[in-house]
């Protein structure tokens, strides 16, 4: 029996057809393959200088917020302060909501300053080689947005005649003190790193003789 020339065209082309496809899925596969060993075997580049530069970018930028969030946390601290042990006529129960209330609204604020602050640090891409240290300082970057966070909630507790008044009162110089070590080992930990006064300078903030918190700045 005479074979079909068409049939025999048609399964040619067939043949060609799959060996091409199955060709380019090879030769796809083994481009992809290539990408991912230049990644696996490619060394880390990335420097520590570099992430330094971002980082400064970043503290310049959040400067403006954190620097008088700070600010004005410290100085309802102090005004409070001065009331306490000022005249006692002038030592009112609504003076003392007021007082509790801002110190619970600027402790806050201060503590979403740092949060964005550190958070956007924390989206650096690091370098392998200092990957530890940078996550030291990050950590000590949450334990200082935390400690503010709880002097606020304790400030709202301190509201006098509510049950709460002096447990809130006999706290927050125990917070605060931890505010203020935070604050130390942040500082440290930045300026460890090598970043400049943009980052580290906004959140430096010292002790003062009486016992309240005083700015740097």
């Amino acid at each position: 029996m005479t074979e079909n020339p068409r049939n025999s065209e048609g399964g040619k082309w067939d043949i060609r057809h799959h060996i091409s496809w199955w060709v380019g899925i090879l030769g796809a596969l083994a481009g992809i393959a290539g990408v991912i060993l230049a990644i696996i075997l490619s060394p880390d580049d990335r420097t520590l200088a570099q992430w330094v530069s971002e980082a400064d970018g970043i503290c310049e930028q959040e400067t403006p917020i954190v620097r008088p969030a700070m600010r004005r946390m410290v100085e309802t601290d102090s005004a409070a302060h001065e009331w306490i042990t000022g005249p006692k006529e002038y030592l009112t129960v609504a003076k003392a909501t007021e007082f509790a209330l801002r110190t619970a609204k600027d402790s806050e604020s201060a503590g979403m300053a740092v949060v964005k602050m550190n958070g956007r640090l924390r989206e650096i891409e690091r370098p392998q080689g200092n990957q530890a240290e940078i996550e030291k300082a990050l950590d000590a970057g949450a334990t200082v947005s935390r400690s503010l966070e709880e002097y606020s909630e304790n400030a709202q507790r301190g509201i006098p005649r509510t049950p709460e008044f002096w447990g809130s009162s006999e706290r927050a110089p125990l917070l605060m003190r931890k505010i203020l070590a935070s604050l130390a080992e942040w500082e440290h930990r930045l300026k460890a790193l090598g970043t400049s006064s943009y980052c580290w300078a906004d959140v430096h903030v010292r002790e003062s003789p009486s016992g309240s918190p005083s700015s740097s700045s």
